[in-house]
């Protein structure tokens, strides 16, 4: 988000979110769809096809000037931001949630996803499937 958009940065990671959890929804079904009524060799076709296109969009130009384009929301005149040294990824990661840790926010949002994690896992995973009834 960083590299494309100099604003509307959360709009548009939250479509990226949205998009995973729609794309479940959508192709899940679908799969079970076609599972049930062409076996499942076209099943793996269709997932052969996803992968096919997430390799091609791993190939996708990283950053917005690798296609001689400016950010969006970036002003014509703004000058171009300088390139980032590379630095150590486990050292910045750690340095963030250590920053982000002292915020009222990131406890908001932790307590609440595992709150929701416990549930899935603790109470679905373990109970539901368990006592839910075997149908042939």
């Amino acid at each position: 988000m960083n590299r494309w958009f100099t604003t509307h940065r959360g709009l548009a990671m939250g479509i990226l979110t949205a998009s995973s959890t729609t794309g479940q929804l959508v192709f899940l079904p679908f799969l079970a769809a076609i599972s049930e009524h062409h076996g499942w060799r076209p099943v793996m076709f269709v997932v052969a096809a996803a992968i096919v296109i997430s390799l091609v969009a791993m190939l996708l130009p990283e950053r917005s000037a690798d296609v001689v384009l400016r950010p969006v929301g970036e002003k014509a005149d703004a000058p171009a931001a300088p390139a980032a040294a590379p630095k150590n990824p486990i050292k910045v990661a750690f340095g963030t949630l250590g920053m982000a840790s002292r915020t009222r926010d990131f406890w908001l949002l932790f307590f609440s996803f595992f709150v929701c994690g416990a549930s899935t896992n603790g109470y679905v995973g373990t109970h539901l499937i368990a006592m839910s009834p075997i149908t042939a």
